[in-house]
């Protein structure tokens, strides 16, 4: 499947957790997912850990390739294999550009990176795929310091400052690769790799 394009906040309403980001997710008046609501049945095992996935891909906003890439990856690393696959989606350049608030949401972040706005120990990174490592720095390119809509959110403190990060105005740099319980996503990821191992 192609990359979605359609309205984020009905996948919110669909997953039932705000993935698009938004402070005015249609998620916070709209608890029922879209379509006509039949009265509600027993949901499958299976039901149940395709959700738990699908809300974690959209959450990364990640096509169904990528995600079971990172899936595959996760297992193969030593350790528990959903906490790999966390650190694996959390160590990505966008995901870190999000999380630093120079972005309003995740897409936001990546079309950041996409436009060569982001440097990564002194050389511009334009993939949002890039895996940063303990150490790395970032920054806002001089030229793009001077874009208001990222002048304006690199001038306020984080709302939600994770301790993996130090961050400075328009810098940034990762401390240490993210644990699970610092991410802030609520998933249980043992479910997503229990769906791919059927």
């Amino acid at each position: 499947m192609a990359r979605y394009t359609g309205p984020k906040c009905r996948k919110c309403r669909a997953l039932g957790i705000s993935v698009c980001g938004s402070a005015k997710c249609a998620l916070l008046r709209r608890q029922k997912p879209p379509g006509i609501h039949p009265p509600p049945r027993r949901v499958s095992d299976y039901k149940r850990l395709l959700i738990e996935k699908q809300r974690l891909r959209h959450t990364y906003w990640l096509t169904e390739k990528q995600f079971a890439h990172y899936a595959a990856e996760a297992k193969r690393q030593p350790g528990v294999a959903g906490k790999n696959l966390l650190q694996l989606l959390e160590s990505r350049l966008d995901a870190i550009v999000y999380r630093t608030g120079w972005a309003p949401t995740l897409p936001a972040a990546r079309q950041l990176v996409v436009h060569g706005h982001i440097s990564v120990n002194g050389h511009t990174a334009d993939r949002p795929s890039f895996q940063l490592k303990p150490g790395d720095r970032l920054s806002v390119n001089e030229k793009s310091r001077k874009v208001p809509s990222i002048a304006e959110l690199a001038a306020n403190p984080l709302a939600l400052p994770v301790p993996y990060l130090q961050r400075d105005t328009f810098e940034a740099r990762l401390v240490t690769k993210p644990e699970a319980d610092q991410i802030p996503v609520e998933i249980q990821e043992n479910l997503i790799i229990e769906y791919y191992a059927q």
